[in-house]
């Protein structure tokens, strides 16, 4: 029993021992691995601050940068807001140009219409023909005397005003023309108003006018009421006929007998001073004769004129002298135009400077040096000064 118990205590003890041997150890361990970490701290090479790089203690590097950085978005900024008002500019310019360009066409466009409106020139035209085909517009003076009853007129007394004045004998294709005539003017040849005052209704624009219903703006327009080529219709067509379509002939002697040579589509250029001519209305035949014409022709022209007028009835003849044409005669020609006699200017100019007394008179002298040279003669000098005159 007893060697039983002193094994136990003999165990218990050796328990005892392993324990603190086991104790001893763990505190040795952990001591000399303490050690080998601080001596790794200590150690620079392995040291947190070697591993990561020590950034110095100031930031003026830092700032640096960053005030660079500033300044470059600034002076973006600065050349953004620059290229922007610099288009601003551009842009303000070019409104400016359109703008300026856009009044100086106004204003030019203003300056022809007020041009065209208040120094307006009344203008008329004559239309003229037996069909559609044949039927003519001619511009005549703005008179009344031009006025006839067998043709249509158009009178325009402004840009937007235009008088049609149909006679009483006058056809269809003459209305028609005339009316297609204004509205070509109106259209194409003529300044429009301001748009506030120009008309737009076409009844004012156009006024049609019967002959013998004529207000008193129309005779205004032609410078007022006077004496015309006034017409009715006969009782006979063909008379009629002949009367808004006149026929004009050449009267020529050959061998001795009188011959009657038509002109179609005549003018007043036609009318020469050496020739005789009978123009048949079928109620008057005029017999015109220029200031160099032969007698005989003359006379075997009116003995004929007046042979036709007594086989018609209510028809005479009338002898025309040139430059003496009355309306009835005149309206016959398309474009009448009145013949203003030539003037010499250069005979006009001496008699002139013989009235003031210029001619004659001695205004200088030649040079003593000077010669005057004459065709197919050599020049020679003048010995003496030789007075020069106006012849």
């Amino acid at each position: 029993a007893l060697f039983d118990t002193g094994i136990i205590i003999l165990a218990s003890r050796l328990d005892f021992l392993l324990e603190h041997i086991d104790s001893d150890f763990d505190g040795k361990k952990a001591k000399k691995e303490g050690s080998n970490t601080n001596r790794e701290c200590k150690n620079p090479l392995f040291s947190a601050e070697a591993a990561s790089p020590q950034l110095p203690k100031d930031n003026s590097v830092l700032n640096n940068k960053k005030n660079n950085d500033n300044n470059d978005e600034k002076d973006d900024e600065k050349q953004q807001r620059q290229m922007q008002q610099n288009d601003t500019h551009t842009q303000q310019n070019a409104a400016q140009n359109t703008q300026n360009a856009q009044q100086n066409a106004q204003e030019t466009q203003q300056k022809q219409r007020r041009d065209s409106s208040v120094g307006f020139h009344k203008r008329m035209f004559h239309i003229r023909g037996a069909t559609s085909t044949l039927t003519r517009t001619h511009e005549v003076p703005c008179v009344c005397k031009m006025l006839n009853s067998t043709d249509a007129f158009v009178v325009q007394v402004s840009p937007s005003k235009f008088y049609i004045w149909y006679g009483v004998l006058c056809n269809y294709d003459e209305r028609k023309l005339a009316a297609r005539t204004a509205v070509h003017i109106y259209s194409n040849l003529t300044h429009k108003m301001e748009e506030d005052d120009e008309e737009t209704d076409p009844e004012k624009i156009f006024i049609t006018i019967k002959e013998k219903e004529e207000p008193q703006d129309f005779w205004k327009a032609v410078g007022g009421k006077g004496k015309y080529a006034k017409f009715t219709e006969l009782d006979d067509h063909i008379a009629t006929e002949t009367l808004m379509n006149p026929r004009l002939f050449r009267m020529q002697l050959v061998r001795y007998h009188l011959v009657a040579v038509q002109l179609l589509d005549f003018a007043h250029e036609d009318l020469t001073d050496t020739s005789v001519f009978i123009l048949d209305l079928f109620c008057y035949i005029f017999v015109w004769k220029g200031d160099r014409t032969s007698q005989r022709t003359v006379e075997g022209a009116v003995q004929l004129a007046e042979k036709i007028a007594k086989e018609r009835k209510d028809s005479k003849a009338v002898v025309v002298n040139a430059n003496e044409e009355p309306p009835e005669f005149t309206h016959a020609f398309q474009g009448w135009h009145e013949t203003v006699p030539f003037v010499d200017p250069y005979a006009a100019r001496e008699e002139k400077l013989r009235d003031i007394g210029v001619v004659g008179r001695v205004v200088d002298s030649l040079d003593p040096d000077a010669y005057i040279p004459v065709t197919g003669k050599s020049p020679r000098s003048t010995g003496s000064r030789t007075p020069r005159a106006i012849d």
